[in-house]
């Protein structure tokens, strides 16, 4: 294996690991926000978590591009993983707007990681954490 391709996949491995930490605090933030009881607080809640929502999609558009120009690292997971991305971003943004439930942000969520854990074996990397793995993968 090159250099460059080993340095490549060891830096999709980093953004893998960055797009799940900023997918899993927006998750987190989100339902703290719903169990919140001060106005203040809960917009502060919901901007947080739509912050780390928008770097947890840039991370992984990161890697979209990354593996578009170079057709050794080119894989179907990524896009897979990047349109569960897309979905819940988007529920988050309108359960938030519309003041609705976050249950299909939750659903959302839960296949994202299972996009997210496809990819760790991929790249060789442990991007889920240990709690989220249990609850939501086993």
């Amino acid at each position: 294996m090159s250099e460059n391709l080993e340095y490549s996949i060891a830096r999709l491995g980093d953004l893998l690991q960055s797009a799940s930490s900023n997918a899993s605090y927006a998750h987190e933030l989100i339902f703290e926000s719903v169990d919140s009881n001060l106005e203040q607080q809960i917009a502060v809640k919901q901007m947080s978590a739509i912050g780390f929502a928008n770097a947890a999609y840039a991370d992984l558009r990161s890697m979209q591009a990354i593996t578009t120009a170079d057709s050794d690292l080119e894989r179907i997971e990524i896009d897979q993983a990047m349109s569960s991305m897309k979905n819940f971003v988007r529920e988050m943004f309108k359960s938030i707007s519309a003041d609705h439930s976050h249950q299909w942000t939750d659903i959302y969520y839960q296949e994202l990681l299972r996009a997210i854990y496809v990819l760790e074996g991929l790249f060789g990397v442990v991007a889920i954490s240990e709690t989220e793995r249990k609850e939501y993968l086993d």
